[in-house]
């Protein structure tokens, strides 16, 4: 009787420890990168780029420096999935000496501007879902967020518009959408808070 309710008591233990550890998940909306993954990035802040790759178990197949943004960056070979669109990865390092890591950008460009302002619409959600509030400066009027913002980026009009979450302990997001010459892109851009 005693073993069987050791057993009893075990079950219901290890019942308890799988709802609780599925009810703790912190998974993110639409396929943006979760607190797990933010954590990773955090914990590679300021190394140079043979650890951050070792670390994050990337092998020189999954990445290329053609086509960065910056000298220094590695662009993933493998898309990221975000808004039903494919984005290039691309983890960032300074330029500088030596080229240690800041963050992460995801990029798409080459959107027409229904495409975009369709494609931001999603991101600002699922952005705010993963998230939670913006701590973007309430007064800017260049917020994407801003009341009118979609129909100006529906219509082709050239500029530059933005979003910031904390989303870590040391970590904010900028989602930056933009239209020039009638052509749209969008990034992600995760990078190290700088100091206060």
């Amino acid at each position: 009787m005693k073993k069987r309710f050791t057993r009893i008591t075990a079950l219901i233990c290890l019942v308890l420890a799988l709802v609780f550890a599925t009810a703790c998940q912190q998974t993110a909306a639409g396929g943006l990168p979760d607190h797990k993954t933010i954590e990773a990035y955090e914990a590679q802040y300021g190394n140079a780029a043979a650890d951050v790759t070792a670390a994050l178990k990337l092998s020189e197949s999954d990445y290329t420096t053609d086509g960065a943004h910056s000298p220094g960056n590695l662009v993933l070979t493998a898309k990221k999935e975000l808004a039903g669109k494919a984005f290039t990865e691309e983890p960032l390092f300074m330029r500088a000496d030596p080229q240690t890591f800041y963050g992460v950008d995801y990029i798409l460009g080459e959107l027409d501007p229904g495409q975009l302002a369709a494609v931001a619409q999603t991101l600002l959600a699922d952005a705010k879902a993963a998230y939670g509030e913006m701590s973007t400066y309430p007064g800017l009027d260049s917020r994407l967020s801003a009341e009118g913002i979609m129909e100006k980026i529906k219509s082709g009009t050239s500029g530059s518009w933005t979003e910031t979450w904390n989303v870590g302990k040391n970590t904010v997001l900028t989602l930056r959408a933009a239209v020039s010459e009638g052509v749209g892109s969008i990034g992600l851009h995760y990078q190290i808070e700088a100091a206060k």
